[in-house]
Parts: structure tokens; sequence; C-alpha cells
């Protein structure tokens, strides 16, 4: 790398935050970095570092100059993959502007390898035989099935781990591909777990580097202006945004620690109370998600919890009654809200003998929905299970205020189904007292 950075000097020298990050070998980079500290300019140079034969080492033999590199190495695939297309381009358009510089300066070795080709309508760099291409996150459906040697993700606390862990792993199955995390902190989410694996003093570190960089390890970065910021903004948002630290901030709705002690909660078998099952229904891009809750208001456990994408009316029905002849004496609630109403008419003709209770969500009363819930888990009255898109849900679920001062509750990266489904089921909890009085013996 070192080698690299000096042919590139001319038009770029690193500072000592992306040095460190450049020279990193892991398969599983990790960079949590500060706002304005060069994290595209530092990814950029990391993709075109592994494009074979776009340089060649001053060690090398006038043998060795004399070969087309770019012909006698196997096709290099790079995905640059960011939450949006806009930032995506941002990577696209500064490799672009490197090429270029290289191409003014006469550093570029022509008789190594092919002028670039470039499609900025798709966002897509041909050298020689090799490629790099900008997508974002949310084309996810088109980008199942492709293959690549290199990802870099850009902002990836903001990609959800349904995209990192579904869609761009897999790409590398075949090719011992190189993954690149880059992001500001996003709380404590699943970039988080991520960067947690590369600072453990047990890891591989042939397989895992992680790196905190705050954005005064920019030397360009004035300090005065990060004085004022942190004079503007609140103490976690500067955390955040410019000390690169892993902050969950007063927005989110569910403490990610409230959440673990819930999850290693030791689960009871014989809790007491009736079994609820729960449904948010969806019918294209959102999951129906599904929640099997036992118990009461003061001790509850999950006893499943599932979703489905991208599946028919039917397909559903039958999903969901396969569930419900597991727990013969359920309390069924559905979300009725937009296209849950006629899909639970649907349901209710098929169970026919079950009771099917009706769940309208509005602006009005879905914050003390969520409250309920969020109640059950800060005083640890419900057991979750270990599963990752619940938990995924509930560290993205967010409070946020408009300008006109209105509270939107709802996932921010991701999606938010399992969370109402959950909810609903623990808002039809009994109380244990009134649970009690109920199931006795008449007098």
């Amino acid at each position: 790398m070192q080698e690299f950075l000096d042919w590139l000097s001319p038009i770029w020298k690193p500072h000592p935050g992306q040095l460190a990050f450049l020279e990193a070998k892991a398969k599983t980079k990790v960079l949590a970095c500060g706002r304005r500290w060069g994290k595209t300019d530092a990814c950029a140079v990391q993709i075109l570092s592994k494009i074979p034969g776009m340089w060649t080492p001053s060690s090398a033999s006038d043998q060795e100059q004399s070969v087309p590199l770019n012909l006698s190495e196997k096709p290099v695939r790079q995905l640059i993959i960011a939450p949006t297309k806009a930032q995506a381009k941002m990577i696209y358009k500064r490799i672009v502007s490197l090429i270029k510089r290289l191409l003014n300066k006469d550093l570029w070795f022509q008789k190594f390898i092919d002028i670039p080709t470039f499609r900025d309508s798709d966002m897509e760099i041909t050298i020689g035989h090799h490629t790099i291409c900008a997508r974002s996150a949310g084309q996810k459906h088109n980008l199942r099935g492709d293959e690549a040697d290199h990802i870099a993700v850009d902002e990836a606390a903001f990609v959800t781990r349904e995209v990192i862990d579904e869609v761009l792993s897999p790409m590398m199955a075949t090719t011992d591909g190189e993954l690149t995390l880059i992001s500001t902190p996003k709380g404590t989410n699943h970039f988080y777990e991520q960067f947690s694996e590369g600072i453990k003093t047990d890891h591989d570190k042939d397989e895992f580097f992680s790196l905190q960089s705050p954005s005064s390890d920019n030397p360009m970065v004035i300090a005065k202006f990060l004085e004022k910021q942190k004079k503007l903004l609140s103490a976690s948002a500067y955390q955040t945004e410019y000390e690169a630290k892993f902050v969950q901030h007063d927005g989110y709705v569910f403490a990610r620690d409230a959440v673990e002690r819930c999850v290693h909660l030791e689960p009871e078998a014989d809790i007491p109370g009736p079994d609820i099952i729960a449904i948010d229904w969806a019918r294209y891009h959102d999951y129906t998600a599904l929640v099997v809750l036992r118990g009461h208001q003061t001790r509850a456990s999950v006893l499943e919890a599932d979703r489905l994408q991208r599946t028919g009316w039917k397909e559903q029905i039958e999903w969901v009654k396969t569930i419900v002849d597991r727990y013969p004496n359920a309390r069924i609630v559905c979300d009725t809200t937009g296209v849950g109403d006629g899909i639970t008419s649907w349901l209710r003709e098929e169970l026919k003998t079950k009771s099917v209770k009706d769940h309208t969500i509005t602006a009005g009363n879905k914050p003390q929905l969520i409250d309920g819930l969020v109640k059950l888990i800060e005083r640890e009255h419900i057991q979750l299970p270990d599963y990752k898109p619940l938990r995924d849900e509930l560290d993205n679920f967010e409070a946020t205020r408009s300008a006109t001062g209105h509270i939107t509750l709802a996932a921010q990266c991701g999606h938010d189904d399992l969370v109402i489904a959950l909810s609903l089921a623990a808002a039809d909890l009994p109380y244990a007292n009134r649970m009690i009085l109920t199931t006795g013996a008449r007098r």
C-alpha cells in the first residue's frame, strides 16, 4: 500500500487516520469516523488500489513492466453501496476525479492498462476488464445474484443488517472477497456490533480491523468550527457526529441495554396467562409480522416471532392458520390499519370459531401502544427472543420531531413490523390481579 500511496502522492496524500485505515489488510474493515474526516477520499483510494496493473511498483523488473498486467490478472469487480443513489454517487465521482487527475498528470501507465471508460448514468467505471459499480442499498432486489471481489458500504450504519448480511455478504461467497464498512455511528445498532468485532482482543487481525477516528484527526478540519458545533449541538449529537462515538441518543425509543437484559432473561415455561397472537399485515415492501406472547403485564414471554415478505394474501392466511393451530386457546389481535382491514376479515372467515380482535393504529393511539411495550422492556417484565430482525427493529425505532412539533414513531432505517406486532400483543396482556379474579372458581 505504501508504494501505491507514494505513486499517488502528486495528487493525494492521506492524513494519519486515513493511512492507518488504508494500510490495514483485514478481510473486513470497519471505520467509524466523524463528519468531514475524509472517508469519501479514503474509500475511493482503497478501491483504486485494488485494480491490478493500475500502477507498477518501483521494484518491478523491466520484463514485469512490459507485461499488460490488466490481462494477466483475473477480472476484479468492486461495488460501492450507500443508503441512497446520491450518497453512492459521491464516492463514484471522487474515483472519477482521481482517475482524471492521474491522466492529466501523466501518471497513468497507459502501456500497462487501458484508458478507463465512465458510464455516469449507470455509475460504472471499466478499466481494462475490471469494473467499479456504485449502487443504492434501496436497489437490494436488483443486487441479488451479483458477485464481487470487494464491497465498500458507505454510511453503513444507515444500511440495514438485512442488506449487509443477506444481500451483500453472499456476493463474496465464491470470490473470498473483502468487505469495507464506513460510517458515522448511529447509536448502537448493527454497525456497532461489526465495529466491536474488530476491537476484541482475541480476534483474528487478518479477518477484522476496526478504527474509530474523530473529525479532529483530519488536519483540514478547523478547530474553531468544531468548538462552534459543540456549542450548537446536544452532547450526544456532537459525540456521534464529530467524535465518532456510539451513543444511543434521545430519539431512540427502546434502550439497547434494557433490550439486552430482556433477551437474557431466563425463559419460563409455566408463565400463567393467555397466549396472544398479534399480526401486523403487509402486502408488498414491508413484512407481515407475527408475534406469539404468553403471560400478563408483570411477566410475559415471547414464544414465537416471525415475518413474511412479498407473499400473496392466501399464503399469508395459511401461514397464520398453521401457527394458530399450535395455540388453540390463543387470543388473536390484528392491525387493521390500511390493507389490514380486508385481510383480517378474511382471516376471521377462515378461523370461524375463533375471535379475532381488530386494532386500528392512529397517530393518536400509537404513542400509548408503543409506550406500553417500552414499560414492559424497561421493567424487565418481558422475555425477548434472541432474534436479529426483532432486535434490529427495536434498535432502529425512533421518535422524531418535525419542524411543527409533531412526533413520529417509526423505524428511521429498515422496518418496524415486528415492533408493531409485539406492541399489539403487549397491549392485550391482562393484568395479573384481573387474570386471577377472572380465572378463579365461581362462588
